[in-house]
């Protein structure tokens, strides 16, 4: 009697049960992202609609439910109640998100600001779509030292290194030609660098150290 089929059929289950079983993990499923999470509101809205009957502040009640696909196991009920604050993603204070960075905008110009990508922190709950643009105060930095410019102005002004450290090469050139402007460029350099007006050409912070 030819065995070898029943005994792969049942290899196969007994393999597939031992995965199940030995699916172990210590997160608790009320602390899974929201992300990770399917919630709808008490008249069963889904909570990352952008129609919602509720008054903004309000604490409003939610059934929630676990991904099956991004969380395979966790400890406890996968369907439970928890509570969130009628508000719109948007509508966050920036504490409770994460905003992508720029590194192209520039810090130095009036009301600096860029369009961010911003997706809510994963232990914050809030209405309509978890994804969204902000606009987002440009504060970068490129690692240029404010310290480092102002020494290279006092001691070396002159030969347009602060100007060639911060990336200005072409008024660098101009500044030994015309040996720091015979002394007044040099001078007038150090009171830019020393009061934060002559900064990187790329737009980037001095770090104050």
């Amino acid at each position: 009697v030819n065995m070898r089929g029943p005994s792969l059929l049942l290899l196969c289950l007994v393999t597939v049960a031992a995965g199940q079983n030995n699916c172990t993990s210590s997160e608790e499923c009320r602390d899974v992202g929201h992300s990770r999470l399917d919630c709808v509101t008490v008249d069963g809205t889904p909570l990352n609609a952008t129609d919602q009957l509720c008054n903004f502040g309000d604490v409003i009640s939610v059934n929630c439910s676990v991904d099956g696909d991004a969380v395979p196991c966790c400890e406890g009920d996968r369907n439970f109640t928890t509570t969130a604050l009628c508000r719109f993603c948007y509508q966050l204070p920036d504490t409770d998100v994460n905003c992508s960075e720029s590194t192209t905008c520039d810090s130095y110009a009036p009301r600096a600001t860029f369009l961010a990508d911003c997706t809510p922190k994963e232990n914050v709950g809030c209405l309509g779509p978890r994804t969204f643009q902000k606009n987002q105060p440009c504060r970068w930095t490129s690692g240029y030292q404010w310290s480092t410019s102002f020494l290279l102005s006092l001691t070396l002004g002159g030969f347009g290194a602060d100007r060639f450290y911060l990336g200005h090469i072409a008024t660098g050139i101009a500044k030994i030609l015309t040996f720091g402007g015979f002394g007044i460029w040099t001078v007038v350099d150090v009171i830019l660098t020393a009061t934060g007006f002559l900064h990187p050409v790329d737009g980037s912070l001095l770090l104050n150290t």
